[in-house]
């Protein structure tokens, strides 16, 4: 997890460390939640999100859809604990920036529709506010409440649908007071985030890719910073502004990723770049630790649950329906009994003795092995005639304990302990699973064994074997040759 005691510069806010949180998405990258500071940022989630708003220990996360898709708008609610509430917005197409309300309810920017939207805290469409013109005409996207009124910026005042794709650049950019449908600030190119600084206005200038600010009396520009791409997605520490950079959606360069711009607060010189791995980030905000812990944990609020679903998904991954959840040491069904397994076992072994030979088995059954009681599985063996194919009297083959359990599609290595008969001879060791007092594996599915042929010598036949060839070739006592 972030931690600020991770991050190799904190973000201070009001002398108290947070961390930075970036919402991203994109087509071809997809999206998700980021988090860290000024040493890096962290994916820690994948779920393509909008607008970020923090209010009393809350955090609420509008959910992007892409554009053929906007009519299913999403919003998440998270507290310390990780999600809090989820509410499906029917009523809200291309949903791009969310406001927290004090009754517990919210108000969120239906850009498709080209309106505000006020939603009760159970989900029932409040009012709403619209503006003139056709589906996405204006192009309404960052709320702002300021002094008890509320703002929301647009790309211009324009009657058809996505009229602003043509005129970027015509400075119709607008920030709009909704209470009176007054536009307080004009002559902007895409704004975003829009923050009210005593007299000025700071906001990005996202067409022109720059943080600008904007003397809120004459509406004269008068700082700016360029910062390439499409700036979108503003925060403020204490002694660093943040600004997110996109990368342009028309050109779409392979390899090419949002950013975000680490600016002095004082001087807005940009002192660094904080790399991200989608293609465009839309919001910032700054949390403290406690809250990040929330978003961090996301829907895994129970452990049991978070534990079982991630079982499933085990399961899932190696392509079986369990028969059983959770590791045991009951009988296993007959199905359920099989593996693959190999051995590095040598050619030559002396009668009686012990040796450690590398083995690995891997699950191909549908449930999981476990050395357990009742009926724990063991790694064992079986000395055959290679005439009869029956066990040799007498060869009960030793027990190595399974090191953990092991789930369906998973393998494990370890050092089986091999004891050779105490009859000389050629002999096969057929090595597999034994489930105690239920079942050899290799009786109910023979392939689940390696087996390989073995000569057991006496100590002198041994040691002739491992004899140069030519010195071996006449002896009488070599392994197989001769009584």
């Amino acid at each position: 997890m972030v931690s600020p005691q991770g991050l190799v510069q904190p973000v201070l806010v009001n002398g108290i460390e947070h961390v930075l949180v970036a919402s991203c998405l994109g087509e071809l990258t997809g999206g998700g939640l980021c988090m860290g500071g000024i040493g890096g940022m962290q994916v820690v989630d994948r779920l393509s999100s909008t607008g970020l708003f923090v209010k009393d220990g809350l955090v609420a996360r509008a959910l992007w859809t892409p554009s053929q898709m906007a009519e299913m708008a999403e919003l998440l609610i998270y507290d310390h604990k990780g999600v809090l509430g989820y509410q499906r917005l029917d009523a809200t197409a291309d949903v791009h920036d969310v406001l927290l309300l004090d009754d517990g309810g919210c108000v969120v920017v239906s850009t498709g529709t080209n309106e505000l939207i006020w939603y009760s805290e159970g989900g029932q469409v409040v009012k709403r506010w619209r503006a003139e013109g056709e589906g996405d005409s204006w192009h309404l996207n960052s709320l702002l409440q300021h002094a008890g009124e509320l703002y929301a910026c647009a790309f211009g005042k324009f009657q058809k649908h996505r009229e602003w794709a043509q005129a970027k650049d015509s400075g119709s950019g607008c920030v709009i007071k909704i209470s009176t449908g007054e536009v307080v600030l004009t002559g902007l190119m895409c704004p975003h985030n829009p923050r009210l600084s005593g007299d000025s206005w700071i906001l990005c200038n996202s067409a022109r890719g720059e943080l600008v600010e904007v003397d809120a009396a004459s509406q004269v520009i008068t700082r700016s910073q360029s910062l390439g791409g499409w700036t979108r997605g503003l925060a403020f520490a204490d002694e660093h502004v943040f600004v997110g950079v996109s990368a342009n959606r028309q050109y779409r360069d392979p390899g090419v990723s949002a950013s975000i711009a680490v600016l002095d607060r004082q001087s807005w010189q940009v002192t660094g770049r904080i790399e991200l791995p989608f293609e465009e980030v839309y919001d910032l905000v700054l949390l403290p630790p406690e809250q990040v812990l929330g978003l961090q944990r996301g829907f895994a609020t129970s452990p049991s649950r978070t534990a079982e679903q991630e079982r499933y998904a085990l399961f899932r991954q190696a392509g079986v329906e369990p028969t059983r959840l959770w590791p045991s040491g009951d009988p296993l069904a007959s199905e359920s009994c099989r593996i693959q397994v190999t051995a590095q076992v040598p050619e030559v072994m002396t009668i009686g003795t012990r040796v450690q030979i590398p083995c690995e088995v891997r699950n191909a059954g549908n449930a999981i092995l476990a050395t357990m009681p009742p009926c724990p599985v063991h790694i064992s063996y079986k000395w055959l005639d290679p005439a009869t194919g029956k066990r040799l009297a007498d060869t009960e083959g030793l027990r190595t304990r399974l090191s953990r359990s092991l789930l369906p599609g998973e393998a494990l290595t370890c050092q089986l302990v091999v004891q050779a008969p105490a009859l000389e001879g050629e002999w096969i060791v057929a090595v597999t699973l034994v489930q105690e007092q239920v079942a050899w594996f290799d009786d109910l599915d023979p392939g689940s064994s390696f087996r390989k042929k073995v000569s057991v010598c006496s100590i002198a036949r041994a040691w002739i074997s491992d004899l140069p060839a030519v010195q071996r070739a006449g002896c009488p006592l070599a392994c197989g040759r001769g009584n």
